[in-house]
């Protein structure tokens, strides 16, 4: 009976090339390495980050001085009359455009935009309020948006004053849903497709400014004559200091387009599988 049961358990041995494990331990150690794997993978999956990217169009322009003088009042104001031409040279305190309306339109002292804004005392036949507005700008100017006798809206362009010439000047659009995942200082990613070859690096370059509100379809039209967006855009000036020993400063030209590449979100793979919001990359 003995010689029996060791020859049966000599042939339930398994042999694993030099090594002999009888079956209930192969099995335990199968399920430990098994767990094991698991425990890697879900300590992998919780540490390894993933970046997700977003991708804006922004455009280089001549870096000069601009204003762009609007119209500071709430409500609609009347363009009395314009005092300047186009290609004219003006200096700060030049009057601009007189504006006016009645008191109930043009209501208090209205603030300035990109203009010097005062009233004018005793203006014969006038009614109500007039207010004149001078530039606060050395330069030619640009553009004239409007002619005696149209009403100006709020924030409407009168015209635009162009200074001096400073370089190369990077700007994007950014819309607003996505306006909250970069900041002044953050960094940024921009590859110019006109000039740049596919296998060349991104420029790496930051955040300067954002513009502290939304830009209105006047205002893109001005800035990049862009059409209106279906969604309000935010202007955002990058540090164009980068481009100034770069290969491709020379082939950049006012007006050649780029993608800035922003990354948006960070967060472990295992949060991105359970869609958890993590962090802001």
């Amino acid at each position: 009976m003995l010689f029996r049961d060791n020859f049966l358990a000599a042939r339930r041995v398994v042999g694993l090339g030099s090594v002999i494990v009888q079956p209930q331990k192969a099995a335990l150690m199968a399920s430990f390495v098994m767990l094991s794997l698991i425990v890697v993978a879900v300590c992998a999956a919780a540490t390894v980050k993933y970046t997700r990217y977003d991708r804006f169009t922004g455009y280089a322009s001549e870096s000069v001085q601009r204003a762009v003088v609007s119209s500071p009042f709430s409500q609609g104001a009347r363009v009395d009359e314009v005092y300047v031409s186009l290609g004219e040279t003006v200096v700060p305190g030049q009057p601009i455009a007189l504006l006016s309306g009645p008191a109930r339109v043009l209501g208090e002292q209205p603030e300035s935009f990109n203009a010097f804004v005062y009233p004018l005392q005793d203006a014969p036949n006038r009614q109500g309020p007039t207010f004149v507005l001078s530039s606060t700008l050395r330069g030619a100017v640009d553009r004239l948006e409007v002619r005696p006798g149209a009403v100006a809206s709020f924030a409407q362009p009168i015209a635009v004053i162009r200074g001096s010439s400073d370089g190369i000047r990077l700007q994007a659009l950014v819309p607003s849903q996505s306006i909250t995942e970069i900041a002044v200082g953050s960094e940024v990613y921009l590859k110019f497709d006109a000039v740049q070859a596919n296998d060349m690096e991104a420029i790496k370059t930051r955040v300067r400014t954002i513009s502290r509100a939304p830009l209105g379809p006047a205002e893109l039209a001005a800035t990049f004559g862009a059409a209106a967006s279906p969604e309000p855009m935010f202007l955002v000036d990058l540090d164009s200091g980068v481009l100034s020993e770069h290969p491709v400063r020379k082939l950049i030209r006012p007006g050649v387009s780029f993608r800035m590449t922003v990354p948006a979100e960070r967060k472990s793979l295992l949060r991105w599988l359970t869609g958890y919001k993590e962090e802001k990359a």
